[in-house]
């Protein structure tokens, strides 16, 4: 019978493409803690920079580097602190020529300033002076405006399975909810005269069907909705109206 006659892997998997070919992928939004393993729909571009404010990675004293030049433990610059940056607050401070301020590892830079002096090279002079040790450059010991992501980059695109860190960025970007691509069902039938269900007590000449639960875990894994048709018997019949259902 033609029934029984095999195709080759390679057809086989032609011939799947070929039915697929037609079949419009819909979409659906998912709130972002459940959009891990599923396939973006659209491209994510950024809509703010990360970070939103250029932000000290050290604790110091923020200060314009310019300001710093030739200091040293021998020759340190003196600097007037004229106010102190405070975590999650923005910072009001407008720096000018010889003035420093206190700031935490992430506090927002002031305005005027270009760099974050560590407080490990410097010393207090008085309650409103401070001592620099060290020459900073422009840029050091911050993460500037837009450093991770800037406006208009794109953070993931469309076609792309979303990993942990994907999440993360999106997050990040304020991405709550996101377009994806609606699971794949994949409808599973198992065939032949001897296959019991691993519910069911193990006859003699019988074995339990492996390859659905098999292939089902494999779906899973790559996001398909799997539909467990059940054990048919080896009728072409029953096989018939089974994929018919």
């Amino acid at each position: 019978m033609d029934f029984f006659q095999c195709i080759s892997l390679s057809k086989a998997q032609q011939l799947i493409v070929e039915a697929l070919a037609g079949i419009a992928v819909h979409c659906e939004t998912v709130h972002l803690s459940n959009a891990l393993g599923r396939v973006l729909a659209a491209d994510v571009i950024a809509k703010e920079d990360l970070p939103s404010f250029s932000r000290s990675t050290v604790d110091g004293f923020a200060v314009r580097s310019a300001d710093t030049f030739g200091a040293s433990e021998s020759s340190p610059a003196l600097f007037t602190i004229v106010g102190e940056v405070m975590m999650g607050k923005e910072a009001r401070i407008e720096l000018q020529p010889g003035q420093a301020a206190v700031i935490p590892t992430g506090g927002m830079l002031p305005a005027g300033a270009d760099a974050v002096v560590m407080l490990e090279y410097t010393e207090k002079y008085d309650v409103s002076d401070v001592m620099v040790l060290k020459m900073v450059a422009p840029g050091e010991n911050l993460v500037a405006k837009g450093d991770d992501i800037a406006t208009g980059v794109m953070i993931a695109k469309q076609g792309q399975k979303l990993a942990p860190q994907h999440i993360g960025a999106l997050a990040a970007c304020g991405f709550a909810h996101i377009s994806v691509s609606k699971r794949v069902e994949v409808a599973i039938l198992s065939t032949g005269d001897e296959l019991v269900d691993i519910h069911e007590p193990l006859e003699s000449g019988q074995i339990r069907d492996v390859n659905s639960y098999a292939l089902g875990a494999m779906l899973s894994e790559v996001g398909c909705v799997v539909k467990p048709m059940g054990i048919v018997k080896d009728s072409f019949q029953q096989f018939y109206d089974a994929l018919s259902a």
